[in-house]
Order: C-alpha cells, then sequence, then structure tokens
C-alpha cells in the first residue's frame, strides 16, 4: 500500500483558485418570493483562498495528500475547535445531493494520529505506511460527516478529499489549524459560545487569568478581521468559560435551545452572561435555571435589575451612614419603595439619589 497519493502543488499552501459556491435557499426564494422563515444558514458555501500557515505549524506540514472519506475521522475532544452541528450537517446533505461531491478545490486539514506519529520526520523515515495511522480531520467536519451521513444512505457519492497532512502537533496548534480553516470558509461563522467552548479547554488543563485572556485574543484574532482586544472585551467569555461544572451545564442547555431556535450560526445574546459577571454561583445557578424558564431577555431584565437593586441600596446606607438596609427599612419604611423609583432607570447619578435620600430626614 503506497503512502498516499501527493499532490504536485506547494506543500505549505496549496493553489485554491477553483472557487464552487453552495446557495441555500428557502423555498419561497426560488419561486421569486420573499421568505418569512429566518434564514437557517449563510447563504454561501465557498472554497477558501490561499492563507499563511503560522511557522511553527508550518514545520509539522507533511504535505498536501488526496485521502478517501472513510480515512479520516473526528479529532479527540482536546484537538476540535469546535463540536458539530447537526443541523448544519443536515444542510450540506441536502446541496451534496444535487453536487454529489464536495466543492473543488477544498483542502482540509488532518492530524495524523499524535500517539502515534510526533512529527513529518517520524513517518518519512518510517517503513509505516499512511493507511495504517488513524487521520484526525481538524477542520470540514461538518461537510465530512455530512458525506459520510449520504454514502450511508445509499447516495454515490465522490470519496477523495484533498488534505493538509500535519504531524506531531500540540492539542493548541491542532485548533488553531481548524480556527483559521473555519475563518477562511465563511459558512459557519465561530460564534461566541464556541470561542467559550475553546476558552473552557484551555482553563481545563490550568491556564488562568491574564494568561488566559491571551489565548482569547489568540482564539479572535484566528476566526474574526478585528483589531488588538481589550482584556474587558473578552471578560464575558472568561466568565462564561470558567463557571463551575454545574452552572456550566445549565449554560450549554441554554446555548442549546438558543441553536435549536435561532440556527448553530447565530451569537447566543450575551446580556445575561454579562449582567451575572461578580454574582456569586449560586446566583448564577439560580438566575440560569431561571433563563431554562423564561428566556435569556427576560432573566437578564431581572439580573440587571437586581444588581441595581444592590447598588443604589449601597448609595442609601452610605449616605444615610447606616449599616444594613434592613435597618433603613426600620427607620424609614417607605425607603423599599422609594428605592425601586431609581432602578431600572439609565444614567442614575449618585448625586439625585442623594439629594432625594436627605428628604428622608
Amino acid at each position: 500500500m503506497k503512502k498516499g497519493v501527493k499532490l504536485l502543488k506547494n506543500q505549505f499552501t496549496g493553489q485554491m483558485k477553483d472557487v464552487k459556491k453552495y446557495k441555500i435557499e428557502s423555498k419561497a426564494a426560488k419561486k421569486g418570493g420573499q421568505s418569512k422563515v429566518r434564514k437557517q444558514m449563510p447563504e454561501v458555501f465557498e472554497v477558501p483562498q490561499e492563507k499563511a500557515i503560522e511557522p511553527q505549524e508550518n514545520e509539522k506540514l507533511v504535505g498536501e495528500y488526496v485521502m478517501n472519506l472513510d480515512d479520516m475521522e473526528q479529532a479527540p475532544q482536546q484537538y476540535e475547535c469546535r463540536t458539530i452541528r447537526q443541523e448544519w450537517v443536515i444542510a450540506l446533505k441536502k446541496r451534496l445531493r444535487q453536487s454529489r461531491s464536495p466543492p473543488s478545490g477544498l483542502t482540509l486539514p488532518v492530524l495524523m494520529d499524535p500517539t502515534k506519529c510526533k512529527s513529518p520526520d517520524e513517518f518519512k523515515n518510517s517503513d509505516t505506511q499512511l493507511g495504517d495511522y488513524k487521520l484526525f480531520l481538524l477542520g470540514g467536519n461538518h461537510l465530512i460527516q455530512a458525506m459520510k451521513e449520504l454514502k450511508d444512505e445509499g447516495i454515490n457519492i465522490s470519496s477523495e478529499i484533498n488534505v493538509n497532512l500535519y504531524a506531531g502537533l500540540t492539542p493548541e496548534e491542532a485548533r488553531s489549524v481548524g480556527n483559521r480553516h473555519n475563518f477562511m470558509m465563511t459558512t459557519l461563522p465561530v460564534t461566541f459560545q464556541q470561542k467559550v467552548e475553546q476558552t473552557r479547554k484551555f482553563y481545563k488543563e490550568g491556564i488562568t487569568g491574564g494568561d488566559l485572556v491571551k489565548k482569547i485574543k489568540k482564539i479572535i484574532q484566528e476566526t474574526e478581521e478585528t483589531k488588538e482586544l481589550s482584556e474587558d472585551s473578552c471578560s464575558t467569555i472568561v466568565s462564561v468559560a470558567t463557571y463551575t461544572e454545574t452552572v456550566y451545564l445549565k449554560y450549554q442547555k441554554l446555548v442549546k435551545i438558543h441553536e435549536q431556535k435561532s440556527g448553530c450560526d447565530k451569537n447566543i445574546s450575551q446580556r445575561l452572561f454579562r449582567a451575572l459577571q461578580g454574582c456569586s454561583e449560586s446566583n448564577k445557578l439560580e438566575f440560569l435555571s431561571k433563563a431554562l424558564e423564561d428566556g435569556l431577555k427576560i432573566t437578564a431584565m431581572h439580573v440587571e435589575k437586581a444588581r441595581a437593586r444592590e447598588s443604589i441600596k449601597k448609595v442609601f446606607q452610605q449616605n444615610l451612614a447606616i449599616a444594613s438596609w434592613e435597618e433603613i427599612i426600620k427607620k424609614y419604611p417607605d425607603a423599599g419603595e422609594e428605592l425601586e423609583r431609581f432602578v431600572g432607570k439609565n444614567k442614575i447619578i449618585d448625586l439625585i439619589i442623594i439629594e432625594h435620600i436627605q428628604s428622608f430626614e
């Protein structure tokens, strides 16, 4: 058995000039009408143009090969930059039923089993055949899953895939390769929830604080065209990614509901998660549980009002020189009702509240 079929292209980038577009249209659009149904997926499935590879990953690139569909499998969790969304797989299957082949010019990143092959030189200098290794997909998982499912259904579909074959990538390097592939494809954007998913992997590896923020910035730079990010702009991702296991499970349920309702290509609203920053784990668990029943928007409003109340109570306590809110209520029975006048109002100035408090005397 040969060590795979190597393509006569630049071994590091490949020249991807043949671009094929898949348009996902509603039935109403095909008839010339306007559909009122939400757009389920991005409209264009496009083969990426050439993009540079990071130097350390360049050194771990074996070359470009043609592989069989069945030779590739999903990577272990620590090497995945995102989990497979079945909704997207279904959308791709609809298009592949027509084309019976993947987009022309497409090249997918694939990693040789890192427990069996540590570097390109180790593979090139051994007598082991490529077919004897497990080959893990770092990008294109949705496409390959869709093709495999069609094949299992008896659909005659092309099985040959161009791949960039890597050896010896670390989990972080593998996720970076996958991130850049997904960014170039422009079809299924890397959403807030997928950035949280990647960040949590770093957190569970023991990375925290400023080092975790640096990892988030790297993820965002790999998946978006964006300017330099401040630490504050990463704070919501950090907050969610570092939830305790129990709280994180509630968050994952909210993500699942959101993606079933709005599509896996849409960012989940961050409003509630921003509002929960700095709250105790018990409060986070309580409000995320409520969100599963009442929805993200309503629960976010409840949290914002609750936090506003606590903030205004402190202003009352400081300016009345009374240690606790309970003591304030005893001395000024109407204080609770008065406090509610300020809750939910934007840009309340402390001086206005203080002036109001002084009228109590």
